[in-house]
Formats: C-alpha cells, sequence, structure tokens
C-alpha cells in the first residue's frame, strides 16, 4: 500500500480532501471491515479507504502522453465535466476489492480480457458505483470471479476472464470512457 492508502493526513489535504473538508470517511464504504493480518498485528481498528476514481477522469500524472492515457490509447482521457458525452453512463468513483485497492486509481485496460483492478463485491455480489452526473447505483456483478470473497488474499491479481465469462469486465468497461471517435465496441 502507497500512503495515499494508508496516510488519513495524505488523504483528507490532497486531492479531493479539500472539498470534502477533510471529511476522509466519504472514501470507505461501511460495509468494508476486510483487514489483513499486517493491519491487524499494526493494531488498525479498519482500513482507510474502499473507494477508487475512474482512471480516465482527470490528470493520469505520470501515465498521460500529451492529453492521451497511456494504460488506454485511442480512449478518451476526460479532463472536464463538459468533455463527457453522457455524464450518466460513465462512473467518477467505484467500491474497489481489497486486495486490488492500491492507489485510488480505478484501472482495467480496453483491449485485453485482464481484470487488473477488481470492483468490490461487500453488497451481496454489487458495488456502488457513482456516476459524473452525480446519481448512484448499486451494480450486482454476474460472475463468480468478480464475486470474490471481500478477504485478504483472495483475488489473484491480475487475471484473465475467462471467455464466456468477460460481461462484467465490459461493463466496467463501457462505463469507463470512450473510443475517441466511436463508442466502446463492447457487448452487454
Amino acid at each position: 500500500m502507497t500512503g495515499v492508502d494508508t496516510n488519513t493526513a495524505q488523504l483528507g489535504k490532497g486531492g479531493l480532501g479539500p472539498y470534502l473538508s477533510g471529511v476522509i470517511s466519504l472514501f470507505k464504504c461501511p460495509s468494508d471491515n476486510v483487514l489483513s493480518a499486517v493491519q491487524r498485528d499494526a493494531g488498525w481498528s479498519s482500513r482507510v479507504r474502499s473507494i477508487s476514481m475512474n482512471a480516465m477522469l482527470g490528470n493520469a500524472g505520470e501515465f498521460m502522453n500529451g492529453a492521451a492515457n497511456t494504460n488506454n490509447p485511442g480512449y478518451k482521457q476526460f479532463f472536464h465535466v463538459g468533455d463527457v458525452p453522457d455524464p450518466s453512463r460513465i462512473f467518477t468513483f467505484i467500491e474497489e476489492h481489497p486486495d486490488s485497492i492500491n492507489d485510488g486509481y480505478f484501472l482495467n485496460r480496453f483491449g485485453s480480457h485482464e481484470w487488473i483492478d477488481l470492483p468490490a463485491s461487500f453488497h451481496r455480489g454489487g458495488a456502488n458505483l457513482a456516476y459524473v452526473d452525480g446519481h448512484a447505483e448499486l451494480h450486482s456483478w454476474r460472475f463468480a470471479h468478480t464475486k470474490v470473497p471481500a478477504a485478504p488474499d483472495a483475488a489473484d491479481l491480475p487475471f484473465e476472464a475467462k471467455d464466456g465469462e468477460r460481461g462484467d469486465l465490459y461493463w466496467i468497461l463501457s462505463r469507463t470512457s470512450v473510443v475517441e471517435k466511436s463508442p466502446p465496441p463492447y457487448p452487454y
């Protein structure tokens, strides 16, 4: 874990913290009660956060090459709300699985069938997402590999979604960004 994941002062002062009056509890789902043995041994009572931001929103820092995200070249990196063609379709925040939440940046690559970051399944096999237009939804995952139990070392990431079981990955990708000139080529 990096300091952004464990340092409450850094979380409250950096990035979105100032816009939230330093209320860092907004970055953690109350249903997330997962602790690793290392965290328990260190005296933690809970993790700092369980929510990450869509990697294709805002400036991705070292992953930027001009206006493009090097992880997903050919897909739109949205820098302003007005850049998002359908704000009700692109997610801003997502609950992330404890095994992949490492940097506040929820990333999966278009054109790949591999889960890099896995959504959480805290809510009976589902996760909450908040969208650019301000609405939120609980989405239930269809496939067992997406509903990995919220437990330390339960998800062996990254892993490839099997043929015929890629619907959850395609669903996430279709709500992450758009191809620069046309909609994403993923079935639902």
